[in-house]
Formats: C-alpha cells, structure tokens, sequence
C-alpha cells in the first residue's frame, strides 16, 4: 500500500511538472499594427435613383450626415473614417438644393449641381444663408475651416 501511494505521487508529480512546462511555452505573438482605412463621403444623385434632392449636410455627434428634409438620414459615415473629403453630385435631370451646416468639421466639399436649377446654401447657428454664384457656374467658397468646390449652380 505505501509503494502504491509512492507511485501516485510521483505520477501526480510528473504530471504536474509537464504541465508546468506546457503553461512555460505558451507564447503570445504579436500581430501587425492595424490601421483603419479612410474613405471620402461620396452621394451621387444619379446613382442613387434620386432627382431633384433637397439634403442638409451636418454633423451629428461622431457622425457626418447627409438628412433629406423630413430629417431622414440618407448617407452617414463616422468622422474618424473620413478622409477629409465629401463629393456630392446632382442628377442630370432635377433641381437639387444642398445646405451645408457650419458646424461640420473642416472638409473639402465638392458639389456638382450638374443639369437643372441647382442651389447651394449654408446654415450658421440656425440661420440660413444663400450662396448665389456670379458669373460661372463654378468655382469655391469658404466656409470656416471648409473649402466648397461648385459647379454647375
């Protein structure tokens, strides 16, 4: 009976120290670094099957948002994902209206009316401000830190 305990214990003892040995060869490897990937805000109205929009373009928290007039969100994108740049474009056929709202971070937007009566306007602490281009229908405005590219107003 006491070599029976005696071997016990040493297989217990053995078993314990490869178990040891197995916990001492564990090793995390280390991944490579990840970087998140930015990407433009892009709504093309021609695309997106929608002529004659009237969209306001804010931000909302975290969020860059592009809202229809009854307030629905047609495109969003977090600004930590944004590349710095908006590109919106207009359809061949209606008369689009885009309302930038000053308190968006600052970008470099890009409008492009194209065909129709297009319109572009700024809002400013609830105030809203009309931009009526003279001359060409194209060229640029500031807008705080934001540079708005325009054409075909």
């Amino acid at each position: 009976m006491l070599r029976r305990n005696e071997n016990r214990q040493r297989t217990l003892g053995r078993k314990k120290q490869i178990a040891r040995r197995k916990m001492r060869s564990f090793v995390f490897e280390t991944l490579e670094t990840r970087h998140l990937l930015a990407a433009d805000f892009v709504y093309d109205a021609t695309s997106e099957n929608n002529a004659g929009f009237q969209l306001t373009f804010e931000r909302d928290g975290v969020n860059l948002v592009l809202r229809n007039p009854q307030g629905i969100v047609v495109r969003s994108q977090p600004i930590a994902e944004n590349s710095g740049r908006v590109l919106i474009s207009g359809s061949n056929s209606g008369n689009e209206r885009l309302t930038i709202d000053s308190a968006v971070p600052a970008l470099a937007f890009t409008f492009d009316g194209r065909a129709g009566n297009d319109k572009l306007f700024f809002r400013d602490s609830g105030n809203l401000l009309t931009f009526a281009p003279t001359g060409s229908p194209a060229g640029s405005v500031m807008l705080g830190g934001s540079t708005v590219v325009y054409a075909g107003l």
